[in-house]
Order: structure tokens, then C-alpha cells, then sequence
């Protein structure tokens, strides 16, 4: 999964990232969106969860999601805020990234 993200995002600029994991994100039925907060982080909102039921049971998909769009995204300020399988009504991500790592392609 993580070549598959990754192809798809190399070369790209963060906004232009964060746009595609978005639609990624949605082509597999999660329902995201995502808004750029401040010059150097964005939110990623995943409405839907369509692994909720393996997810409650194993804790850990929701780890390796996280972990994945570390690598994929080039950033280890990826922390997920909200979590379904905890209860909470959707996943809501923050990435930050670093202003070198946001004005590399501007």
C-alpha cells in the first residue's frame, strides 16, 4: 500500500500532497477532506471508516495508517487527533510539515 501512496504523491509539491492523499483517501470509501490550517499544517478529515470493524477489534491498523502517511507524506508530524475506533464521530489528522519541506516546489 505504501509503494501505491507514494507513487502517486512523489514529486509533488505539500499542497499538491495533501490534495491526492485526499483523493486516495476517498477512491477507498473513507470520505476526506482536507483544509490547509496555517501555513505549514493541513487537517485531513476521514468521515468514514471503511475497515471500522477490524479497526475496533486491532488497534494497530489505525497505527499503521498513521505511520504510512509519515512516509508517504516525507513528515513525522503526522498525529491523528480524533479516532473513530475510540468512539470519536471521524479521524482527524494534523501534518505538519517544515517550511523548507512547504516551499520546496513553490
Amino acid at each position: 500500500m505504501t509503494d501505491n501512496y507514494y507513487k502517486r504523491l512523489v514529486g509533488k509539491s505539500v499542497v499538491e500532497k495533501m490534495e491526492e492523499l485526499a483523493a486516495i483517501q476517498n477512491e477507498k470509501g473513507y470520505m476526506a477532506d482536507v483544509k490547509q490550517t496555517d501555513e505549514n499544517t493541513f487537517e485531513l478529515v476521514e468521515h468514514n471508516c471503511p475497515i471500522f470493524e477490524v479497526a475496533k477489534q486491532y488497534k494497530a491498523a489505525c497505527t499503521c495508517e498513521t505511520a504510512m502517511f509519515k512516509n508517504v507524506l516525507g513528515t513525522e508530524q503526522v498525529d491523528r487527533v480524533t479516532c473513530q475506533s475510540d468512539g470519536d464521530s471521524h479521524c482527524r489528522f494534523l501534518m505538519t510539515f517544515t517550511e523548507k519541506e512547504t516551499k520546496k516546489f513553490m
